[in-house]
C-alpha cells in the first residue's frame, strides 16, 4: 500500500494509550477509553470517583502530558464516532465525503496540531512518540479519506479479512509449491469476499460449482457468480436476505 492511501493502524493509538497507562492512577480513565464510543467515554470518566466531570479531570491532572494524551485519543475517538453517524444514517458516498469535509476535517487539522506537540514533548523513543513520528511522517496518507470517498478511516476491515488466513495457517502450514500458495490464497480471497457481501461462504462455493458443473465455465457465467453479482439466489445469504445496494 502507497503512502498515498495510507489507512489509520489502531496501532498508532495503542501507542498514545500505552504511554497513558505507564501513569497507574491513570489507568482507570485509560482502560475506560473505546475508540467508536464517545459517549461511553464521557460517561465513564464523569462517573469516575475522583472526577465530577471532564473539566475537573482536566484541571487536576498533573501532568500536561498526560493531559495532551487524553486530548488525542478524544480526537481519535470523534472521528470514528462520526464515521459511525455517517454508518447509521446511510449516507451516499457522496453524502459521506461531505460530512468528512463538514466534520472530520477541523478535527483532524486540530489532532495533528495536538500530535505535533506530542511529537516535541516525548522523548523520540518512547511509545508516544514514536506514534507522534508515525503520524506525522504518513500524514498525506492518512488524510486520505477526507478527501476520497471510497477509502475507509482505518485498515481494520482488511485486517479482519486476512485474520482467518492467519489462524488457518497453522493447520496447514506450509504450502508445497508456488502453484499451491496461490490456490490457497485464491480460495481465501473467494471465501472472504462473499463473508463481505453478506453470503454464507459453504452453501455459496457450493452453489458455484453445481452451476459450474450444469452449464460450464464461461465468462458470462463466472461474471454471475461473483459474490457481489445481484443474480445470486436469496438462500445463499445469511438469514436468507440479500443485503440492499448501497446508495451511490
Amino acid at each position: 500500500m502507497t503512502g498515498q492511501s495510507f489507512a489509520m493502524p489502531l496501532w498508532l493509538m495503542r501507542c498514545f494509550r500505552m504511554r497513558l497507562c505507564k501513569t497507574v492512577w491513570l489507568t482507570p480513565v485509560v482502560n475506560s477509553i473505546r475508540l467508536k464510543k464517545t459517549e461511553r467515554i464521557t460517561r465513564d470518566i464523569s462517573n469516575w470517583k475522583q472526577m465530577k466531570s471532564v473539566k475537573s479531570f482536566f484541571d487536576h491532572t498533573p501532568s500536561e502530558g498526560v493531559r495532551l494524551l487524553i486530548q488525542i485519543l478524544f480526537m481519535f475517538s470523534k472521528l470514528y464516532e462520526i464515521e459511525k453517524v455517517s454508518r447509521e444514517n446511510e449516507d451516499s458516498v457522496q453524502e459521506r465525503l461531505e460530512r468528512r469535509q463538514r466534520d472530520s476535517l477541523p478535527v483532524f487539522e486540530a489532532l495533528k496540531l495536538k500530535v505535533l506537540q506530542a511529537k516535541n514533548g516525548f522523548l523520540p523513543k518512547s511509545p508516544a512518540g514514536m506514534a507522534a513520528q508515525y503520524f506525522l511522517k504518513h500524514e498525506t496518507g492518512l488524510r486520505v479519506f477526507l478527501t476520497d470517498r471510497s477509502i475507509p478511516i482505518d485498515n481494520n476491515p482488511a485486517e479482519r479479512t486476512v485474520k482467518p488466513f492467519v489462524m488457518a495457517r497453522k493447520n496447514f502450514l506450509f504450502s508445497n509449491t508456488s502453484r499451491g500458495a496461490r490456490a490457497t490464497a485464491i480460495c481465501f480471497t473467494i471465501a472472504q469476499t462473499a463473508v463481505l457481501n453478506g453470503l454464507r461462504p459453504e452453501a455459496y462455493l457450493t452453489y458455484v460449482l453445481d452451476q459450474f458443473r450444469k452449464v460450464g465455465l464461461r465468462d458470462e457465467v463466472v461474471r454471475d457468480l461473483l459474490p457481489y453479482s445481484d443474480k445470486l439466489p436469496d438462500e445463499l445469504y445469511v438469514n436468507g436476505i440479500k443485503p440492499k445496494q448501497k446508495k451511490s
